[in-house]
């Protein structure tokens, strides 16, 4: 995978990554370019720790990692994305206390601070939330960051028995703000990622949501799956057969923010650009 100059050399083999990494310095010298050998990393996936903790290729010797950053978002060899988490809800809380002054402000409305933190805070915490495989526990951290965040722009509220200034509880603040939940959130783009893969011509895309990983399970708990959340997503939203057939275009569409129906021309050309969130829901 290329994206600029980020690239991901992947094999089942380190045999076959170093054949790949050959292949990719050749390519490079004959543009006069090289591999830069400290900012380069490998890092197997899986549960083989045997490999050695350095890889060489020809001249070039890359250090083994646990986990790195690949345009923005956190791979670790198991598969966790609790550091990911971690540093979502780190990048929040450094915008949340950089606009702090503005969001305690009296001199802008709460409307602007509801979109200042709509616009500029979520998004960074929400940063590539469509593959993100959320335990319960996962989810209230994110939910705690957002209730703290709007307990600032809305402020305290007086108590109607005592009189007293006192914070807002949980339920005040959701219907004040009036907005999907950043849960509710995670899951719509959740969502809506899992309708675009399904359809895409992505090849690679395609490999990944349909082939099945052979081998043998390991004991104890199967980890939680991004599909097991698309299936549960799903079935919330009423429907129970396979969720790559509801996703295919052509049939009845349910929206969580708008009227059921068929796609229209104009409806479909939207979807495509990731404007609408359609299940074909029977």
């Amino acid at each position: 995978m290329a994206y600029a100059d980020d690239i991901v050399l992947m094999d089942e083999s380190q045999d076959g990554v170093k054949r790949l990494c050959g292949r990719l310095n050749d390519a490079a010298q004959k543009v006069g370019l090289q591999i830069n050998e400290q900012k380069t990393e490998y890092m197997i996936i899986g549960r083989q720790n045997w490999m050695d903790q350095v890889l060489e290729v020809d001249h070039f010797k890359f250090k083994r990692v646990n986990s790195f950053k690949y345009l923005g978002s956190i791979v670790t060899e198991k598969n966790d994305i609790t550091k990911e988490v971690a540093a979502r809800i780190q990048a929040g809380n450094r915008n949340y206390y950089g606009l702090e002054k503005l969001l305690s402000s009296r001199s802008l409305s709460r409307e602007i601070k509801r979109r200042l933190y709509t616009s500029l805070i979520r998004p960074v915490i929400l940063y590539g939330s469509e593959t993100w495989a959320l335990r319960k526990s996962d989810e209230n951290k994110f939910l705690i960051l957002e209730r703290r965040i709007l307990r600032k722009i809305f402020g305290p509220i007086k108590d109607n028995i005592t009189g007293e200034w006192r914070r807002r509880k949980n339920i005040e603040l959701q219907e004040i703000f009036n907005e999907n939940n950043i849960a509710e959130t995670i899951k719509k783009k959740r969502l809506r990622w899992a309708g675009h893969a399904i359809r895409s011509q992505n090849s690679l895309l395609r490999m990944v949501l349909e082939q099945n990983p052979v081998g043998k399970r390991p004991l104890g708990r199967p980890k939680l799956r991004w599909e097991d959340l698309v299936k549960r997503d799903i079935e919330d939203l009423g429907g129970g057969a396979n969720w790559k057939d509801l996703a295919m275009p052509g049939e009845l569409v349910v929206r969580r923010d708008g009227p059921s129906g068929r796609l229209t021309q104009e409806e479909e050309e939207e979807e495509e650009e990731g404007e609408l969130l359609d299940f074909n829901i029977h």
